[in-house]
């Protein structure tokens, strides 16, 4: 038997059960085994349909939405080369953001250079790493192959608590 939910966050005016069935009738009547966003949403234009109410009909609103989008895009896009002496020089996203790390947080995005030299900051990103990495063991703990990953993720775990 399966048991279909959202995400923790994630915020939809439907079950999971009804958007999972939804998308899987859809795949069926389109005789794939695949969907892509577009047919999802073109299938979903229709108000009676179950998932009309996901989506943002309002085009004042959805462009509004679209422009916030644009704006974490480019922040989430800036890189930075950070070279320790004796080490090779790694790159990494010049700003995070810690709204899933800090409680009450607006979506603020803070740059790397502050959370290395912030223990608080420093420990929640860790926390969140730690729940990231535990979503991609759940997501691929049935294939041998990433076993050792999944070994490695366990003995991360215990350095963070």
């Amino acid at each position: 038997m399966e048991k279909v939910s959202w995400k923790a966050g994630a915020q939809f005016p439907v079950k999971a059960e009804t958007a999972a069935s939804t998308i899987r009738s859809l795949q069926a009547s389109l005789g794939q085994e695949s969907i892509t966003a577009q047919e999802l949403l073109d299938a979903s234009r229709d108000e009676d349909s179950p998932l009309h109410d996901c989506f943002e009909w309002d085009d004042t609103v959805a462009a509004e939405k679209y422009r916030l989008w644009q704006a974490r895009h480019i922040i989430n896009s800036l890189e930075i080369e950070i070279v320790s002496e004796g080490k090779s020089a790694i790159k990494t996203r010049l700003f995070l953001n810690i709204e899933r790390v800090a409680p009450k947080s607006k979506g603020e995005f803070v740059g790397v250079d502050v959370i290395l030299g912030n223990k608080d900051y420093r420990g929640r990103v860790l926390s969140y790493a730690l729940s990231e990495l535990r979503a991609f063991q759940r997501k691929y703990a049935a294939y041998e192959e990433l076993m050792g990953v999944c070994k490695a993720i366990d003995a991360f775990a215990d350095t963070v608590k």
